[in-house]
């Protein structure tokens, strides 16, 4: 699809890399007895010269947020929400509903991009 044209010309013409994190969760139990999670995000894209050399350039993009229920991610069983979500700022806030209380959080919790630091992509609600 044409929307998509500049992003696969990122992925394929440049060195784009990524500074994903969540920087903080919360959960709050509601009167109907779900679970409202309010979840901060940092996002930021670099464009590398090659030469080591990066600059931040314009992030608009969508990347998948999940919600879970244990610190295995990849299993279906700990998954309470997983959606795209668009970010086009360098700080970000998403609140989700679930029916479960949740443990963790994670921005692009697969690493399906190129990412600068990938362990803080993952938290732990205290």
């Amino acid at each position: 699809p044409p929307e998509t044209h500049s992003l696969i010309d990122d992925w394929m013409k440049r060195i784009v890399i990524y500074d994903l994190k969540t920087t903080d969760a919360t959960v709050t139990e509601t009167s109907d007895g779900q679970y409202e999670v309010t979840i901060q995000f940092e996002t930021k894209r670099y464009e590398e010269d090659g030469n080591g050399v990066a600059k931040q350039i314009v992030m608009n993009e969508d990347f998948a947020v999940g919600v879970f229920s244990g610190y295995d991610v990849a299993s279906e069983r700990n998954t309470l929400y997983l959606e795209k979500h668009r970010f086009d700022s360098d700080n970000s806030e998403l609140k989700i509903t679930v029916n479960e209380k949740p443990e963790y959080v994670a921005i692009d919790p697969y690493i399906v991009m190129i990412d600068r630091n990938r362990t803080d992509n993952l938290m732990k609600i205290d």
